[in-house]
């Protein structure tokens, strides 16, 4: 099951996995049609965004952990997002995901925490605070649910979904090795092998000026919601501009527009955390962010690249002058 409200790149994501060797691939934008698929026809991987409709990807992933409803709550769940703070890679680890990649991403990219996750499965916790892989493998230490002594694991237990709801202290259950036994003798690596991953990562490169005409829609997306900002200064509409400068960035950097791809991001940052909707600075600020992108999205059109440090430090320069260093402001996006 493939989650993201980017319907190019969810294509693309298909197309990469299909040539990966993976099957009955269902692609959607909606975080509920992607639960009901997951608890009635009993999919085997998830690969969601954080960013998706309906429900977002930490609600989709809580239910498939938590929910009695839940047909697996072992199921792997790679988050693919272009959500970068080490903040949000936390959530997502203390709601019991397996890997988190960030966009943009490469076939290579994807393929290694894919392959973590069939050939070295990590034991299962639950508990009152915690349901997910072994966090102790990680880099990131767990803040929650600390534990002192180490737990022998056990089988899961074929009610795992009931069994949750009633769990009074941490216990562990054997590493999930479903997937890893659909391959049988093989091994991932044997499979996707470098060559079929050159003919994966097609997927992203043939896009070409299909990708250019994608990025022109958002960047236009961009432009009609700030204007809808200028009218309506408010949070709902602040947070749709932040999710589209993602969307942008995600879309730009994965098919080589490394420097749209980071003036994007720069704005997504800006919104995220200074934006202060009704000041006529800041507005000022996602206009020049908008410019600058106008020009790298049609230069590349024409020649390619070019070095854009001088103009990024300038956009830099205006943030710094003009950002508050508060966020004692009405309507501004922190968190």
């Amino acid at each position: 099951m493939i989650a993201d409200s980017d319907v190019h790149l969810g294509g693309v994501i298909r197309h990469m996995l299909v040539s990966m060797g993976f099957s009955n691939i269902h692609v959607t934008q909606s975080g509920t049609t992607a639960l009901n698929l997951i608890r009635s026809a009993g999919y085997d991987l998830l690969i969601t965004d954080w960013n998706i409709r309906d429900i977002d990807g930490i609600e989709l992933l809580r239910d498939i952990r938590r929910s009695p409803q839940s047909a697996n709550p072992t199921m792997p769940v790679v988050m693919l997002t272009g959500r970068m703070d080490i903040k949000d890679v936390r959530i997502a680890r203390d709601e019991g995901v397996h890997e988190y990649v960030l966009k943009p991403f490469s076939a290579k990219s994807l393929y290694q925490r894919l392959e973590r996750t069939v050939e070295s499965p990590r034991p299962f916790i639950v508990g009152k605070n915690f349901v997910g892989p072994d966090r102790r493998s990680q880099k990131l230490q767990p803040e929650r649910e600390r534990r002192e002594r180490m737990l022998t694991a056990q089988p899961r237990p074929m009610a795992a979904a009931q069994t949750i709801q009633t769990i009074a202290d941490p216990i562990v259950w054997s590493p999930d090795r479903a997937l890893k036994q659909k391959l049988g003798t093989q091994t991932l690596r044997s499979i996707i092998t470098p060559e079929v991953l050159t003919k994966a990562q097609c997927s992203i490169d043939t896009a070409g000026q299909e990708a250019l005409k994608w990025m022109a829609e958002n960047l236009a997306e961009l432009r009609r919601i700030r204007r809808q900002l200028a009218v309506a200064p408010d949070e709902p509409t602040m947070l749709t501009l932040c999710n589209a400068a993602l969307m942008l960035s995600s879309r730009a950097g994965t098919f080589g527009h490394q420097q749209a791809s980071e003036v994007a991001a720069m704005l997504y940052s800006f919104c995220r955390q200074q934006l202060v909707a009704d000041n006529i600075a800041h507005g000022q600020i996602v206009d020049k962010h908008l410019e600058v992108l106008q020009f790298l999205i049609a230069m590349n059109m024409r020649t390619g690249l070019a070095d854009m440090a001088p103009l990024k430090q300038e956009l830099k320069k205006l943030i710094m002058r003009h950002a508050p260093e508060s966020g004692a402001a009405s309507y501004s996006l922190h968190g």
